[in-house]
């Protein structure tokens, strides 16, 4: 993750990416090669099988973009995306993330009080904290970069 100045005036952002992007080819080649498969010898019953590798391909690798418009989170063919306005924004911060222990599980993640996590692997996570107490976390490298990256643009933009 890194963070980059646009050209042309466009603003500061950061950019950055998680999860396993190994993952992600061998899951995109075995669905492709499992729906050649389907198409050549006609076994329909398994594009099931295809549509699950292609939704699996998709929640292994996810993009996080910053800007001073939102913060924006989206899997590999965009879908699902999480978008959060910064005006929606309270904080941020970096957080040890524990999968089993803080969302009782690994992948995209909801709990009852209204937050959502895409946890991909124990460790480094980026918490964007809500105003009215709901919050965003994304286990990512440089996780302390993107808060504090973040956390300037909100107080840039509350001055």
């Amino acid at each position: 993750m890194s963070k980059r100045s646009a050209a042309h005036g466009e603003g500061e952002y950061w950019r950055g990416s998680a999860g396993s992007r190994k993952l992600a080819a061998v899951l995109s080649v075995l669905t492709i090669a499992v729906a050649v498969f389907v198409v050549l010898e006609s076994n329909w019953p398994l594009i099931g099988l295809v549509v699950a590798m292609a939704i699996a391909g998709s929640l292994s690798f996810w993009f996080v973009e910053i800007n001073e418009h939102e913060v924006e989170i989206r899997s590999t063919y965009a879908w699902p995306r999480i978008s959060v306005a910064t005006a929606d924004i309270d904080s941020a911060a970096g957080v040890d993330v524990r999968p089993l222990r803080d969302w009782a599980g690994w992948g995209l993640r909801f709990n009852g009080m209204g937050d959502s996590a895409v946890v991909l692997r124990s460790g480094a996570g980026l918490s964007i904290n809500r105003k009215g107490g709901r919050r965003t976390v994304i286990t990512a490298r440089n996780s302390e970069q993107a808060a504090d990256f973040l956390n300037r643009l909100l107080e840039r933009d509350r001055r």
